[in-house]
């Protein structure tokens, strides 16, 4: 079986502007493949994926991809941290 991360987001693509509720795709990923998942499984994928960018919801509704008007931003810096060499002027 593959992973339900996977089933997930290809259950989304096909959906398409349609979207996708998580109890259907929960019920796809049982019958098809004759499994039990925990009731939580697939929501807990889906908002997973959500904060990496791959999918956003309207409601109770998911979709494939980011939110429109929302880029992904990753940052590359530490929060607080000064590069070595650079020091810091405090003013009172």
């Amino acid at each position: 079986m593959p992973k339900v991360r996977d089933l997930v987001l290809d259950q989304l693509r096909v959906a398409e502007d349609r979207g996708q509720k998580a109890s259907p795709i929960k019920r796809y990923i049982e019958s098809t493949y004759s499994t039990q998942l925990h009731s939580k499984t697939v929501g807990m994928t889906l908002y997973r994926l959500s904060q990496e960018g791959l999918v956003h919801r309207r409601g109770q509704t998911w979709f494939y991809g980011p939110q429109a008007g929302r880029a992904l931003s990753v940052s590359t810096e530490a929060p607080g941290v000064v590069a070595p060499g650079i020091t810091q002027t405090v003013v009172d």
